[in-house]
């Protein structure tokens, strides 16, 4: 995958998106010559060498205030204190956070989901999306 990522890197502006920080993308993908975004689109990085303006930095922005990150902050700790179903676990991805429940006992399911769902109900700012065994807000 990582040989055809960097061959079309080669042809094509390229960017790989992931909900995951654009720190942890970057980590696995490690390719110098593409531009990454994390945490849906919200945290973008384009290397220099890749900028239209010419210039020899990196560009960083990001597409949430920092009122969302700090909303953010709010979910992930909330969660840390009342969710305490064996082995589930809480990802930060900076603008989201995913609580991955794949390793829980499927009788706990309902219970990660219901616990999940009642400390995102105190953002109506934010929402729930499911994904494979995990949900996350943003």
């Amino acid at each position: 995958m990582a040989d055809t990522l960097k061959q079309v890197a080669k042809t094509y502006p390229t960017n790989v998106v992931s909900g995951r920080t654009k720190d942890k993308v970057k980590y696995f993908v490690k390719l110098e010559n593409i531009s990454y975004a994390g945490s849906h689109w919200v945290d973008i990085l384009i290397p220099a060498r890749l900028r239209a303006d010419g210039k020899a930095t990196d560009l960083t922005f990001k597409a949430a205030s920092r009122d969302v990150y700090d909303e953010m902050r709010k979910v992930l700790q909330s969660l840390e204190e009342v969710l305490n179903v064996p082995k589930t676990k809480l990802e930060d991805n900076s603008y989201s956070v995913t609580v991955h429940y794949r390793e829980v006992d499927d009788q706990d399911h309902e219970t990660v989901q219901k616990i999940a769902e009642a400390v995102v109900q105190r953002y109506p700012s934010l929402h729930v999306d499911r994904g494979n065994k995990v949900w996350f807000s943003n």
